[in-house]
């Protein structure tokens, strides 16, 4: 995951992705640029993306949606 240093970032991803400071476009070209060239990235990519996927909207918005049914019935 290459995200914006946050705290709740960090939290969800057990400090395994990269952050940077502040959001600028130009270093995340870079940062992603660097990741993919390096060979030893390709199981971290992988864990990342399942993360990510994990804390996706759409995910997040389903279990939200789950959770107000079940109170609404």
């Amino acid at each position: 995951v290459l995200a914006v240093d946050y705290p709740s970032v960090r939290l969800i991803t057990k400090n395994k992705g990269v952050y940077l400071s502040k959001n600028d476009p130009q270093k995340f070209a870079k940062k992603i640029y660097e990741i993919i060239k390096d060979p030893h990235q390709n199981e971290k990519i992988e864990e990342m993306n399942n993360i990510a996927e994990k804390f996706s909207y759409f995910n997040r918005s389903k279990k939200f949606d789950k959770f107000l049914k079940k109170i609404m019935e």
